[in-house]
């Protein structure tokens, strides 16, 4: 098969439409697939002028850029001067096409937008220069890009939302703990200190019922320090219960307020010694641990 007839192949099966146009802007011929992307046959465009089909080139004219050399033509090589045509928006997308790639734009073609890729090359041809415009109907795929720009937009900005939603509700928690934390530790201040007065008050029972109770002998004030002494034990075991629950609670109000706070340095973390006398290591350790702490 020859060239000539591959060539023909390729302008039939070919997604893209190409024109051939003259240096002053004019389109000399166009491949059928003119028909599915600008809704006109060939012999419609040829002899139009390529900003009358794309209107929006027209504003290319005033944008600054460098010209290209045309490919062909070895003479060239000595000009000095780079050889340029009269059609300014086609030097532009040569220009462009050489040192960035194709160049997309949206247009209205029969009333109905699209977009269009455009990629360009600027060639010498029996001493003339003609451009060689590729274009293609990129309307689907710039469709799709403008979908999934839109919805990684929304999901930014929900992202965002969430997130100062989120931050609003953990300072309100933060504070809520933080006065908890600040009310119970008021509240196990006064308790201790009513426990404290309690058991000065047991520690003296068995006197006061001895020095105001007249007639009793001393084994009488034996028996009474005996069960006053029992009953002061139960009740200092009662009391060692109480600091354990007591201290669970304040653990419990610290751990949640180390969720919002900085870390404290390890002087202000309540320490398994803080509570040694009141009950032992194992059990301490027992109960941190089912705080998770």
């Amino acid at each position: 098969m020859r060239q000539s007839e591959l060539f023909d192949i390729l302008k039939l099966v070919a997604d893209f439409a190409m024109l051939s146009v003259r240096g002053e802007g004019v389109i000399d011929s166009a491949t059928p697939r003119v028909r599915d992307i600008f809704k006109k046959n060939e012999g419609e465009v040829e002899g139009m002028k390529l900003d009358q089909l794309i209107p929006e080139l027209e504003m290319l004219a005033q944008l600054e850029f460098t010209p290209v050399e045309p490919r062909g033509g070895l003479e060239l090589m000595t000009d000095e001067d780079t050889q340029t045509s009269d059609c300014l928006y086609l030097e532009y997308l040569a220009a462009l096409e050489l040192s960035h790639g194709n160049y997309e734009l949206q247009t209205l073609i029969n009333g109905e937008e699209r977009w269009l890729e455009l990629a360009t090359y600027k060639l010498l041809h029996d001493g003339e220069i003609v451009f060689t415009v590729l274009v293609t109907d990129i309307t689907r795929r710039k469709h799709t890009e403008i979908e999934i720009q839109q919805l990684n937009e929304n999901l930014e900005q929900r992202v965002a939302e969430r997130t100062v939603e989120l931050e609003e509700r953990t300072e309100q928690i933060r504070k809520v703990v933080t006065s908890c934390g600040k009310e119970l530790e008021k509240v196990n201040g006064t308790y201790q200190s009513m426990k404290e007065k309690q058991m000065e008050i047991m520690e003296g029972i068995a006197d006061q019922i001895n020095s105001t109770v007249d007639g009793l002998s001393d084994d009488h004030k034996e028996g009474i320090r005996q069960v006053a002494q029992s009953q002061l034990m139960k009740s200092l075991d009662l009391y060692t219960q109480d600091q354990i629950t007591d201290q669970k609670f304040l653990l419990t109000m610290l751990s949640l307020q180390e969720l919002f706070d900085k870390p404290k340095s390890g002087s202000e973390n309540i320490k398994t010694q803080q509570f040694a006398d009141e009950a032992s290591s194992s059990e301490v350790d027992d109960l941190l641990n089912s705080l998770g702490l």
